[in-house]
């Protein structure tokens, strides 16, 4: 059975993307973060946008969830995805563990932390750390690729004869899409 929770504006949440949403109750705040899991109705979110440390409040590496409702859909995981957070020596902690409580590790550093101790080091200073996709950096060139597919996929089905000359020219359309998207600015 695959779980489906679908966002403020009706679209389709799954791990990886990147949301923001509201926590309810006595003190809610608005949070930015991958999605880590999806139950029914609600997501379970990484927070990434709280740059202080505070008592009541989630801090960045927190795990909350948040009711469908309150979300919304900021990047699919295609866009990009989450590696970890930098501390302001420039050093990247990324998930090393899933215990009770997420582990953090860097590298030439011997001891893993958890989010609230990692935070409490720096002040509360760490910032995320997001590695955009190739399908992101070069749209033109994901089009390109699907439009030469279905260029060859559609000049390979059996012959037709009455579907023939219509068919040529839908090839030749689908490959003359795929050049001008591949050129620069498309």
């Amino acid at each position: 059975m695959s779980l489906t929770v679908h966002d403020a504006a009706g679209r389709p949440v799954t791990a990886g993307d990147t949301i923001g949403g509201t926590t309810s109750g006595n003190h809610p705040t608005t949070l930015v973060g991958p999605v880590i899991r999806v139950n029914l109705d609600r997501v379970k979110v990484r927070v990434t946008n709280r740059p202080v440390c505070e008592g009541h409040r989630p801090g960045n590496g927190d795990e909350i969830w948040i009711t469908a409702r309150r979300i919304f859909r900021l990047h699919h995981a295609a866009e990009r995805t989450w590696k970890g957070f930098r501390s302001p020596e420039g050093r990247v902690w990324t998930l090393a563990a899933r215990t009770h409580k997420p582990l953090y590790e860097s590298p030439m550093v011997q001891a893993r932390y958890d989010a609230y101790t990692l935070r409490s080091m720096y002040g509360g200073l760490i910032e995320p750390v997001w590695e955009t996709s190739e399908a992101a950096r070069f749209p033109g060139e994901l089009r390109a690729v699907a439009w030469e597919h279905a260029a060859h996929r559609l000049a390979n089905l059996p012959q037709d004869y009455e579907l023939d000359p219509g068919r040529g020219e839908a090839v030749q359309l689908l490959r003359d899409l795929a050049a001008r998207a591949r050129k620069t600015g498309a």
